[in-house]
């Protein structure tokens, strides 16, 4: 069975609401998707990186924190774009 390619969902998703009315110039499309992407890397990286060693199958303190960090910011960085800040 083929895995579900969730971040293309998104990535799908996001290009629909950002360019609703069709696809941009094709160095735009290609230099959005790497950014699109190696944010989710980082992102990827960085949570399987810092999770607390040891911690079996269950978050621990520190792994919450650093999700609700990882929450808070990308938060705010959404509000940002919608107001034209970013």
């Amino acid at each position: 069975m083929p895995q579900r390619q969730r971040l293309l969902e998104d990535w799908n998703s996001y290009m629909a609401a950002v360019f609703p009315n069709g696809r941009p110039h094709p160095i735009q499309l290609q230099e959005t998707r790497r950014a699109f992407y190696a944010g989710a890397l980082a992102i990827f990286s960085r949570m399987i990186k810092d999770l607390a060693p040891g911690s079996g199958s269950e978050p621990q303190k520190a792994d919450l924190m650093m999700m609700d960090d990882f929450q808070s910011e990308l938060e705010d960085f959404h509000k940002k774009i919608a107001s034209g800040q970013t």
